[in-house]
């Protein structure tokens, strides 16, 4: 990577940069919580919108955010008892999670897009290292465990 490619900023980040001035501005018209300005707050703001997505890369949005990465990093631990990392990784798997679970048939391209990898098998090694499964294999194994209690349901209403 060129020192001119490490200034670019995904389309992820991009948005990230305008959320963040356009809460600025509601939190500036007293529309929305001053606690919101805190920028670890933001960021955790930012991190669920965008599920943890993959391109979502924190350092490159912190001068918006008008501090440090090293102080971001220390004010949300102590803010959310974890690390901005740990965060996003959570919310991208929980984000992964809840598509399998609706949808048994998503393609993993699809998920892996919305969480910002441009390879699926990236998406699925990022999977497995976290929930040592693969995406089909942990979502074949929530029907199963879902399948029965949805038919006592069933069972129940008719």
């Amino acid at each position: 990577m060129t020192r001119r490619d490490q200034t670019i900023l995904t389309g992820a980040e991009q948005q990230a940069l305008v959320l963040i001035r356009e809460l600025r501005s509601q939190i500036a018209e007293g529309r929305l919580s001053e606690e919101l300005n805190l920028p670890a707050r933001l960021a955790h703001h930012v991190i669920t919108l965008y599920h943890g997505h993959a391109q979502l890369r924190m350092s490159r949005i912190t001068s918006e955010l008008g501090v440090s990465m090293r102080t971001l990093q220390r004010s949300f631990h102590k803010m959310f008892r974890m690390s901005m990392k740990a965060y996003q990784i959570d919310r991208r798997l929980r984000f992964a999670q809840y598509l399998l679970s609706i949808d048994p048939k998503v393609k993993m391209s699809v998920i892996a897009k919305h969480l910002g990898y441009d390879d699926p098998n990236v998406f699925e090694r990022f999977f497995r290292d976290h929930v040592d499964a693969s995406p089909h294999a942990w979502s074949a194994t929530e029907r199963a465990r879902r399948l029965p209690s949805e038919f006592r349901n069933r069972g129940s209403s008719e």
